[in-house]
């Protein structure tokens, strides 16, 4: 009986902190969804402003001064490029 007991609780840690990381997970992933449709509607304005006819969507972010863009989007442009880029969260964020 107790090993039944032990073992249910031990179930119901485990489901509770699974929840909870699946949680963060989600909300991590909605954060840079949200930052990606926040890009996608700014790009236009910055290759007016800074742009030229040599300007691409591939080139544009190494023509905006870092400090413009971050005053802009709350991010720096090395964040923006890992976003875009996709990549390893948990190494790019022992690296910052």
């Amino acid at each position: 009986m107790r090993e039944i007991a032990e073992e249910s609780e031990f179930e119901a840690v485990k489901s509770t902190e699974t929840k909870k990381k699946e949680d963060e997970k989600g909300n991590i992933e909605n954060s840079i969804r949200d930052h990606l449709k926040g890009f996608a509607r700014m790009i236009p304005s910055f290759l007016m402003a800074c742009g030229d006819d040599n300007t691409t969507l591939e080139t544009f972010d190494s023509i905006i001064p870092d400090n413009v863009f971050q005053d802009i989007t709350s991010i720096s442009l090395e964040e923006f490029r890992f976003l875009m880029d996709g990549g390893d969260y948990e190494e790019f964020h022992r690296r910052g």
